[in-house]
């Protein structure tokens, strides 16, 4: 929503505190946060746009999220992916940091900045995702999908 609000599908399987890792990062976007835009920056600063590994994850992204409408080197795709990534990154730094290691690392010029950079995002908005809990509404607007 506008005002940052998220929510989730009542049929979302990833665990809560995977959900809240990735859901923060849209929330605090879409409140315009320094934050974010902190974050965003050392992101799409890293990028290795074109890359065989941001090819592969670009088109499933593109297919996934988007029914494939986008070319996946479009500036339009490029806003879209960064948003996306970021999301991703700061979930599977949280959650899970050698799938995220395994997974991410390839798209990015310097992976270790981008997980310093997930890790400081969390400082700096107080969260600890460890044992996270949320309330989950009936309506959702969000059904979350693992990146594969």
């Amino acid at each position: 929503m506008p005002d940052g609000t998220v929510y989730v599908s009542n049929n979302a399987t990833l665990p809560a505190s995977q959900i809240a890792a990735h859901e923060a990062v849209h929330s605090y976007e879409l409140k315009s946060s320094e934050y974010y835009a902190e974050y965003e920056a050392v992101i799409s600063g890293n990028v290795l746009w074109g890359s065989k590994p941001y090819d592969e994850i670009a088109g499933y992204m593109n297919d996934e999220h988007y029914n494939g409408k986008y070319d996946v080197y479009s500036t339009d795709f490029a806003k879209l992916f960064v948003r996306e990534i970021s999301a991703y990154v700061n979930q599977y730094v949280t959650a899970d940091i050698q799938y995220a290691n395994e997974r991410f690392s390839g798209i990015f010029s310097d992976w270790q900045s981008v997980v310093e950079a997930s890790r400081q995002f969390n400082k700096n908005i107080g969260a600890d995702f460890s044992g996270s809990a949320f309330f989950v509404p009936e309506s959702s607007a969000y059904d979350c999908k693992r990146l594969c």
